[in-house]
């Protein structure tokens, strides 16, 4: 969930930039992000949800119905970055 651009996607040589998948392959993986460790992945099989949380920026929650097109995202936070993630992770 980057509200930016994405940086390896142009990185890469134009003959594999073609044969990426354009509904798919867009943005940049986060097991790319820093520090590593900034995200947290949970799934809840009770309910089939999907619970992705950034703990950089305490407060931005992204869900996703596991086998539908349900899905969302909400940020409740103050804008601030976590800086003192690196050592809690």
């Amino acid at each position: 969930m980057h509200l930016r651009k994405p940086r390896t996607t142009p990185a890469l040589p134009v003959a594999e930039r073609s044969a990426l998948k354009k509904s798919t392959q867009f943005l940049d993986f986060i097991a790319n992000d820093q520090p590593k460790g900034c995200w947290s992945l949970k799934h809840d099989p009770s309910s089939s949800l999907v619970v992705l949380r950034s703990l950089s920026f305490p407060g931005f929650v992204h869900f996703n119905a596991v086998d539908s097109h349900v899905h969302g995202a909400i940020y409740h936070g103050t804008g601030a970055r976590n800086f003192d993630l690196p050592f809690m992770l």
